[in-house]
């Protein structure tokens, strides 16, 4: 059985989804569930204790996990950027470096949020680039 959970953390509308044997199970909005924060950016540890919760899965059953964060999209773009404007990029680069951290810490705490041990969660993680084109998304 392959069960994926993806969610989207760390900018408006929070979220997460799961998908079974490719097949669309569920999805939830963080701020449907959380304290009810319009456009939350919280992780959506709310979201993905219900969506894992509904069918009986544990964190253990996840196969993968796909986060809506590349920091490697358009990377050539944003050091263009910074490059050219050095004073005013300064506070996007520590805002990218901190999300960087952040999101390290995210995958690491997963097994917190869902209350399991940290060692029975084998999943492997997919950066996914939130910009892809519609007719290469699949």
């Amino acid at each position: 059985m392959t069960v994926i959970l993806g969610f989207n953390a760390f900018h408006a509308d929070s979220a997460a989804c799961l998908v079974v044997d490719g097949k669309p199970l569920s999805a939830a909005a963080e701020e449907r569930l959380g304290e009810r924060h319009k456009r939350d950016s919280a992780f959506p540890a709310n979201a993905i204790r219900r969506l894992l919760a509904d069918p009986d899965l544990r964190l253990r059953d996840v196969t993968d996990v796909a986060m809506a964060r590349d920091p490697r999209a358009s990377y050539a773009a944003k050091m263009t950027y910074v490059a050219l404007r050095p004073v005013k990029a300064a506070g996007a680069v520590f805002e990218h470096m901190r999300r960087n951290r952040q999101t390290k810490s995210t995958l690491e705490q997963l097994a917190d949020v869902c209350d399991e041990n940290r060692a029975s969660a084998t999943f492997k993680t997919v950066g996914v680039d939130a910009a892809c084109p519609a007719d290469n998304c699949g």
